[in-house]
Order: C-alpha cells, then sequence, then structure tokens
C-alpha cells in the first residue's frame, strides 16, 4: 500500500511543513528505509549525533519521529512517505523500534475496543439528584438575593441608582454567576450602559431604560421562581435569558 504524492502533500499542517518535507524526499537523505505490510520506517540525519528515526503507517496514517518538532506529521515524516510514493520501498524484516511502536498501536487499538464494547456504567440516579438538587439550592439562594437587592435598589429610588460605580452592579453579578444564573449575571452587568448610553432620538431616556432593564429582571426571577408551573419552551426561555 502506497499514497500518493498528493494525498501526503495534503497530511502537512502548514505550507512550511509542506516545502520542508519535500526536501526530505530524497532517498539518498535516507537509511535502513523498509516496509512491512503497510508500515515504512527509515533513519535520517538530525541536529545531533544520532539521526531521527521515522516510521508510518499508510494504512492510517499516521507517523512517528524522533525528532522534537511538534508539528504532525513532521517533515520526516513526510518525507519518509513521499519517498514511499516515488518508489515503493522494499519489504524488510522491522528492527526493534519499528516493531515495538507497532505492537504499541496494536495494544491500544485492542484497549480502545475492549472499552467500546464494555457495557456502559448505570446512571447513578440519587447521584444526579443530589447535584440537581445542590445546583437548584445555589440558584435559589442567589435568586433571593437578587430579589433583595432589587427592592433595596427600588426603594432608594432610580436617582439613587443612577450615581452608584460600576462595581456595585459587578457585585451582584458576580454572585450571580456563582450560583449558576449567568444569564442574569449579564443583565445586571449590562444596567450601567444603560444609565451611560447618550440620549438618542426614540430612545428611552436612561432613567426609563434602567427602570426598564430592571423589570425585566424582576420580572425572570419571579419566572425562575415558578418554572415547574411553565410549558417546557417556557421554561427553556427562562433558563437561557
Amino acid at each position: 500500500m502506497s499514497l500518493t504524492t498528493a494525498q501526503i502533500l495534503d497530511l502537512a499542517p502548514d505550507a512550511s511543513s509542506r516545502k520542508a518535507g519535500q526536501d526530505q524526499a530524497k532517498p539518498q537523505k535516507w537509511s535502513g528505509l523498509g516496509r512491512t505490510g503497510s508500515v515504512i520506517w527509515g533513519e535520517i540525519k538530525g541536529s545531533g549525533a544520532s539521526p531521527y528515526r521515522a516510521v508510518a503507517d499508510l494504512a492510517g496514517p499516521v507517523s512517528k519521529c524522533t525528532c522534537p518538532s511538534r508539528k504532525f506529521p513532521c517533515k520526516h515524516g513526510l518525507g519518509l512517505m513521499l519517498v514511499d510514493a516515488a518508489s515503493p520501498l522494499a519489504e524488510a524484516e522491522p528492527p526493534d523500534w519499528v516493531a515495538a511502536w507497532t505492537k504499541g498501536r496494536e495494544s491500544r487499538a485492542a484497549a480502545a475496543e475492549t472499552r467500546a464494547k464494555e457495557p456502559a456504567k448505570p446512571v447513578d440516579e440519587k447521584a444526579q439528584a443530589r447535584r440537581r438538587q445542590a445546583r437548584e439550592d445555589k440558584v435559589g439562594a442567589a435568586l433571593d438575593e437578587l430579589d433583595l437587592w432589587l427592592r433595596d435598589l427600588m426603594r432608594r429610588g432610580l436617582a439613587s441608582a443612577r450615581t452608584e460605580p460600576y462595581a456595585f452592579w459587578d457585585r451582584m453579578a458576580a454572585r450571580l454567576v456563582d450560583g449558576q444564573a449567568a444569564g442574569l449575571a449579564r443583565r445586571v452587568r449590562a444596567l450601567p450602559g444603560l444609565i451611560a448610553a447618550a440620549p438618542q432620538a426614540g430612545a428611552p431616556r436612561p432613567e426609563a431604560a434602567l427602570a426598564l432593564g430592571l423589570g425585566r429582571i424582576a420580572l425572570l426571577v419571579r419566572a425562575a421562581r415558578r418554572l415547574e408551573a411553565l410549558s417546557p419552551e417556557q421554561a427553556a426561555s427562562v433558563r437561557a435569558a
């Protein structure tokens, strides 16, 4: 089995690797070339005293090289496959390092197949229920805190709210994130922007925009407390809001 030059070049992670791989596709640069079935191998001189060892299984295709490159396949893997594409390598007895690589791949494949055949672990419904209840408790506590925060804000008046720094809004939003109510947190963090927005024709005044934003949050809090009474579509909409 051999791949075509085009198929091999398509494996290159980038253009520079493609060019470098073509530079390594010269048989005279290689030693110890051979193949057994779809597996090919060879050694090529690198920057150190010992040559790099490259091996590839064309059925994958997959390759491995002892060079330090973090690109896969590296230029040596590409070069080795290109040498074989130009002229198929001769059958030979694989050296120990090739046999070890092949055996390792076979062992991992067999283990993966065994895991795939294993029956799925039974679902621990009690553990699922505990996790679900813990999440609901966290969300409920965050909603309680948000409800008190909104009541206090409305009691003090919108004029007072307009003078609050960003940290005031961010603290409440962070508490909501901790309580797994990220959607409400985003809405709270957006409130200062409503206050600071420059007036535009047809747009509500900052006070009105803030009141509208707070009102929507209050409605979502009420809806979140009675999800079981909503339709599945409505409940999903509230959770996503």
